[in-house]
């Protein structure tokens, strides 16, 4: 199999990554010959060069930007397009209409998205849609109306090899980490580090952390740090600020910026996701290699590792006060569930698990376009 990894962009975010692990690992496979990555807008420089890097060209309408997929699909003989983005999904469709049957995949990477009639009737989703996680199917059956015999589950998965737990002393690991980071001198042994590790967005829930903070007593949160990862330069970060200054929390939490997962995590006690809305919650996964345990919100893929992991609903300062006097109360019920999370995540969340069920979707899709 020749393979399109086809997107509306190529960029340093959660889609970016999982098309540049995804068409690195294909690769390895031995029923993968080319891998070809082509998108209109292509913003990173990481990609491996072992990897086709397309760039499509859009012209003043849609038949130059079919016309270009058109030159790829020739030149290269491939045997699967695999969609990343609705817009292109569209094109795919029309272009089989110009140029003949081609196997389609999609990945739906985001759910719930605005969806109407409209939206339903201009809508491909390929010979095989493949969801992130549990939830995901079963929006896109209710809502999307795709057959089951068209979805797939392929759980994403993240690179594994980069998540070492470091042999050093943990609390010479936290005491280095805040004097470099924060210029903080800190009693690393007396210390629990909680973390919350992604984006500064207001989807991640982060301003409900704070406020479930807040109604923690002095004498509960006396030895608790707090250490947000993401980019400062958002509106969301000048507004967590206000509310940490509002409820008297300077001392307690910190911004690292952006960070790699490993430094995080190998300071990190616990890890809290409060989020709205996830595809399928990289972090979590991230956090059972580390063997970090975790508290998540029951959103995407929350099904899928509920066994792993503390689930709390949506929205609820009191659910995560509630989950965090329980963990400052007895943190060793948390931590009896590393080692089943952790050998969770060895079989169903690395990169090669992934890409061996994509690959499985593709033969699928193959069979139904035939």
């Amino acid at each position: 199999m020749n393979i399109l990894i086809l997107s509306d962009l190529i960029a340093y975010s959660g889609v970016g990554q999982y098309m540049v692990q995804l068409s690195k690992e294909l690769l390895n496979h031995k029923d993968i010959g080319t891998v070809v990555m082509a998108s209109s807008n292509i913003q990173r420089t990481d990609i491996p060069k072992e990897i086709i890097v397309e760039k499509l060209e859009t012209g003043h309408n849609f038949l130059s930007y079919i016309f270009s997929l058109r030159k790829i699909i020739s030149r290269y003989n491939i045997t699967v397009v695999h969609c990343n983005h609705r817009k292109q999904s569209f094109f795919m469709r029309l272009y089989q209409l110009i140029y003949g049957k081609i196997t389609v995949v999609w990945t739906c990477h985001t759910v719930p998205y605005p969806n109407n009639f409209i939206k339903r009737l201009l809508g491909y989703y390929g010979h095989k849609s493949i969801a992130i996680s549990s939830e995901a199917k079963i929006w896109m059956h209710d809502e999307l109306k795709i057959d089951d015999r068209h979805l797939d589950v392929v759980l994403h998965g993240v690179d594994n090899s980069t998540l070492i737990i470091s042999n050093k002393n943990k609390s010479q690991l936290k005491e280095d980490f805040f004097n470099e980071n924060f210029h903080v001198k800190i009693n690393g042994e007396n210390t629990s580090i909680i973390i919350a590790h992604g984006r500064l967005h207001p989807v991640k829930g982060l301003d409900l952390l704070i406020k479930a903070f807040a109604e923690l007593s002095i004498e509960e949160r006396k030895n608790i740090k707090v250490v947000l990862s993401g980019d400062k330069n958002t509106p969301y970060f000048e507004y967590l600020n206000t509310l940490i200054n509002k409820y008297k929390l300077e001392g307690y939490f910190y911004f690292a910026g952006w960070i790699k997962s490993v430094d995080i995590f190998n300071i990190a006690d616990l890890m809290i996701q409060p989020s709205h809305r996830e595809g399928f919650a990289l972090a979590a996964l991230e956090a059972f290699f580390m063997k970090v345990p975790v508290i998540r919100t029951k959103v995407g893929g929350y099904q899928d590792m509920k066994e792993y992991c503390i689930g709390i609903p949506v929205n609820s300062v009191e659910a995560i006060a509630k989950e965090l006097m329980k963990w400052i109360n007895s943190k060793d019920i948390y931590n009896m569930m590393v080692d089943k999370a952790y050998k969770y995540a060895l079989e169903h969340g690395t990169i090669k698990a992934m890409t061996e069920k994509t690959i499985e979707t593709y033969k699928k899709a193959i069979e139904i376009c035939h």
